[in-house]
């Protein structure tokens, strides 16, 4: 409805794929996962822009699904990409960049 309604480039759409995506993230459907957050990450670099916190939230969800197929170069690069985003938007003290920083540092260690 909200596809039909708001159109497929609409920022209000993100939450649907974002939505969609997590439920196939629960369900281990990775690759599904994977196609929603990349068309999300799109839609959102197109409609707010490439610093905009959302899409840094687009490229924490495709380091999830990274991560849980233990890809973890793929991982890094969006997690440090998300990371620059927010140092920027939110400055480098902010609890979303120290939490960043954090998994970061764990991914880097495996």
């Amino acid at each position: 409805i909200n596809l039909k309604f708001f159109g497929p480039e609409h920022p209000e759409v993100l939450g649907l794929y974002n939505n969609m995506a997590a439920v196939f993230f629960s369900q281990g459907k990775y690759e599904e996962s994977m196609e929603l957050r990349k068309t999300s990450l799109a839609m959102g670099i197109k409609a707010l822009g490439a610093e905009h916190p959302v899409v840094a939230d687009a490229y924490d969800g495709m380091a999830g699904v990274y991560l849980a197929q233990f890809q973890l170069a793929e991982a890094l690069e969006v997690m440090y990409k998300s990371l620059a985003i927010k140092v920027k938007v939110y400055g480098p003290e902010d609890p979303r960049v120290a939490e960043l920083r954090s998994l970061l540092t764990t991914t880097e260690s495996v």
